[in-house]
This record gives C-alpha cells, structure tokens and sequence, in this order.
C-alpha cells in the first residue's frame, strides 16, 4: 500500500510507504518543471490522503491516474473541515460544496466515520465534539468559541507547539530549548526539520523538506543525523531547524502523542467564517491537552 500526501512531513509519517503528491506524478516546483514520475507498479493499493488539501491540477490527474487504472485500488482520505487547499479552488462557489463535488467525480462511493478512535474516553469523545460544534457556530465569535474550551497561557510548558508562520516557530524553538536547559546548539536525541531541499555532492543522498532526522552524535564542526549521515554545521545551520515548533500548514492531517500549545492571536483561516478549523498566528496561546489532532470526520471514498 503506497500514501500520496499533499506535504511532506505526512508523507514522512508513513515512512517508506509514504511520498507526495508532486513526487508521484513528476511534478516540480512549477507546472513547467517536471520529473521522472514515481513508479507504484509495485503497489497494488493506492491511497490519496487529504485529498482536499490537493490543487485542482492535481485533482485532474487523480482523475486522470483512476481511469487509467482500474486493476488498482484507489482510497481517497479527507473532508472540507479543515485547512483549504493553498491553490484556490474557486472564486463563484461555495468551498464546501464545489470540493465535494470535484472529489465526488473521481470517488463516487463515500463512507463517513464519525467516531474519533484516536480518543479513547467517552469524555474525551464528547468534549472533542462540543469543539466541534462551537467552531462552526456562526453565533459565537473564534475567540468566544476558544475560550469555551481552552486555557490560556503566557508561558511554554510543552515540547512540541504549532504556529502560524515559520518566523514563530524559530522564535518557539529557541524558548524551548532554554525551558529544556539545552546548553548546545545541537545535542544528542534533538530532533531537526530539513527547512531547504538538501543534496550532498553527487551522491545520492537526499534530504527533503519538513522531513525530520534525528541527532545521534556531535562533533566539533559535524552531526550525525539518524546513525547514517554525518554532515557540516554550516549545513545544519543553513538547512535544517529544531522540532519543538511547526506550522499547521505543514502539520496538516499528522498526530501528536502529547499535550501541544498553539501560538494565536489573529486567527486567519476559516473558523471566522464558520467553515472549518482554525489556521493559527502569533500571539496568546492555548493550551490543547487532547494530545490527538481535532479531527472528528475523516470521509472516506473508494
């Protein structure tokens, strides 16, 4: 079974059987840069996951990619109620429905799960749910509907946070060290985040985007990332970034095992209008102790 995921630290998630979506169809930075398309002859399930989080081009050439094989089982993984598409999808109709509709031509049989598993309280369930519910409640303004559940806070207490803009995220990364009383740069068991595409020389040893690798040893001038690797620290410096703080753009559709504190203050995305969950900038915090993402509906179509 082979995951096509929208960003790369999904992707990641799913380790060997994970790849994006440019990745798999040999599509570049731009649509007039283009590669040698991933070869899943090997697989014979295919899953799109957060297929809402993927362009209108790309939604054409998972059409595309279906009709040309039907020997293949294809999933697609998603729903509307979260981050929107970067790309946009349309200026006369509504979200909702319009990617509804594009993602119903393509996988015409949906099931929707509506018990979250991750949560394994009644309590749990439930309060996930009164969330729910307060986010898309036109009445209620984003900042009634946070307080409602949420705690405020003025200090870090949590190693992993999420923010809006990757500037934050240095900001975070840097208190959390000091609350963790890191006196190195680099230390032994932090983890790094590549933030710059990454080749070394002329091997083939490739580091990607939001991917994480983990500091094993540390030298003078050079770490070594995941027992394998060893590399300068003017490229660490350069090209990668601590773990302690990431954007919820790139955390779309990931899990975290523990409590997390979201840096807020002006709340840009969609919960203002009352279509989906919040995009986060900088500001006061909240602190989120489901320790689980907010995701009550996954719909699921094949």
């Amino acid at each position: 079974m082979l995951f096509v995921c929208p960003t790369n630290k999904l992707a990641s998630n799913y380790k060997g059987k994970g790849i994006t979506l440019n990745k798999f169809f040999g599509v570049g930075l731009t649509e007039d840069t283009k590669f040698k398309r991933f070869d899943c002859s090997a697989y014979d399930t295919v899953v799109f996951d957060e297929i809402f989080f993927a362009s209108l081009r790309n939604l054409r050439r998972i059409k595309r990619y279906c009709d040309e094989h039907p020997e293949k089982i294809i999933i697609a993984t998603g729903d509307t109620e979260q981050l929107e598409s970067i790309d946009p999808v349309s200026n006369q109709k509504n979200y909702d429905d319009y990617s509804n509709f594009c993602v119903n031509l393509i996988f015409p049989h949906g099931i929707q799960l509506k018990e979250n598993k991750r949560l394994k309280t009644e309590r749990d369930k439930k309060r996930l749910a009164a969330i729910k519910k307060d986010v898309f409640d036109r009445s209620l303004t984003p900042k009634q509907a946070i307080q409602k559940h949420f705690s405020f806070t003025k200090q870090l207490t949590t190693k992993f946070n999420i923010a809006y803009k990757n500037k934050t995220c240095g900001e975070v990364n840097q208190r959390v060290r000091a609350m963790l009383r890191k006196r190195q740069d680099y230390e032994v068991g932090e983890v790094l985040v590549c933030r710059r595409y990454t080749k070394l020389g002329r091997s083939k040893i490739t580091f990607n985007v939001n991917y994480e690798y983990t500091i094993t040893a540390v030298r003078e001038a050079t770490l070594q990332l995941d027992e394998d690797v060893w590399l300068p620290l003017t490229l660490i410096k350069s090209s990668f970034t601590h773990n302690y703080c990431r954007t919820c753009h790139s955390f779309q559709g990931s899990s975290v095992d523990e409590g997390i504190t979201i840096l807020i203050g002006v709340i840009i995305s969609r919960i203002a209008s009352g279509s989906g969950q919040p995009s986060l900038g900088r500001g006061p915090w909240i602190k989120f102790s489901f320790g689980t993402t907010m995701k009550e509906r996954r719909t699921l179509k094949s």
